[in-house]
């Protein structure tokens, strides 16, 4: 089996009032990048955020960069913003600044795939407003993806939510629209009614769909205190790929947990597996990324 690579969700919508660890700003989003890079994480993706009261700025380019270039100053790390549902003529704008900058390597992205309701249980019971979207990603609007990825040479995960997305990825690699290997992410969940359910037969059923011909790594997300650490644990030993961190699971035993104790726990369980951690040189090539000779180049000032 290959080496494990290990991406760290690293805040996502998570309060410190509900979980210290969480990091707001970019010195923390570095600094916690750093940490768990170390231990043995090379990918890492989080939400921009206010660096005192967390809100949410995820298209926030200048909080981004910063963020990039003091953990990229430090260690060899993959950043993979996310976005905003917003139309999709502008929902990329922020990485396409990132791409421009000479002061920082933007060189991975995020895509959702298809559409889906990210309604919790307990929001669904209540009819109560869900803190995330929805999505509806058209076929025209994933290619327009793909093709702005093109542009931009940088490479990309495929979440995958639902069977249907999965068929969809695979017709769309067919087609000539994705180049391989595919980067599948396989979100799994206890506490959405969404997608397969978060179980070792709900995971084979989404790799038995995958051809043998079609070049593919494949990850897991698993949403859920009892079967994150589980799960992810045989997705390991099972030879996939992993996302991990508080961003997804910001409890665990009922206790706050921290990035780096996530990263710790996957990447021994990925040496008891004979597999061990890929490094981000490694990481990069396993994914069909660009080797890279040497740090993004220093601004004069920002």
């Amino acid at each position: 089996m290959d080496k494990l690579i290990i991406k760290v969700a690293l805040n996502e919508w998570v309060m410190k009032e509900t979980n210290p660890h969480a990091p707001y700003g970019p010195e923390e989003i570095a600094q916690d990048i750093v940490r768990c890079h170390k231990a043995g994480a090379t990918v890492f993706h989080f939400h921009a955020r206010d660096p005192k009261t967390g809100e949410q700025r995820r298209t926030d380019a200048k909080l981004f960069a910063e963020a990039f270039r003091l953990a990229q100053a430090e260690v060899d790390c993959i950043i993979a913003p996310g976005y905003q549902p917003n139309p999709i003529e502008v929902r990329f704008a922020h990485w396409e600044t990132l791409a421009n900058d000479p002061s920082l390597r933007f060189e991975m992205g995020v895509y959702d795939v298809g559409a889906f309701n990210l309604t919790n249980y307990e929001e669904l019971k209540n009819l109560s407003r869900s803190q995330l979207e929805g999505f509806f990603n058209t076929h025209q609007e994933m290619k327009f993806c793909f093709d702005f990825a093109k542009k931009l040479d940088i490479f990309y995960t495929l979440g995958i939510r639902e069977p249907g997305h999965l068929r969809s990825c695979l017709a769309y690699y067919r087609n000539g629209w994705l180049p391989g290997p595919l980067l599948l992410k396989f979100y799994m969940s206890e506490k959405h009614p969404y997608g397969l359910p978060p179980t070792v037969r709900g995971l084979q059923m989404y790799l038995d769909m995958i051809d043998q011909d079609v070049p593919h790594l494949w990850f897991t997300e698993i949403k859920g205190s009892h079967v994150h650490i589980p799960l992810t644990s045989i997705a390991v030993a099972m030879g996939g790929h992993i996302r991990t961190g508080l961003g997804d699971n910001w409890i665990i035993n009922d206790k706050p947990i921290s990035n780096l104790e996530f990263v710790e726990t996957f990447a021994n369980i990925a040496e008891r597996c004979g597999r061990g951690v890929a490094t981000t040189a490694e990481a990069r090539k396993m994914m069909g990324g660009k080797t890279i000779a040497k740090a993004p180049a220093k601004a004069a000032a920002h």
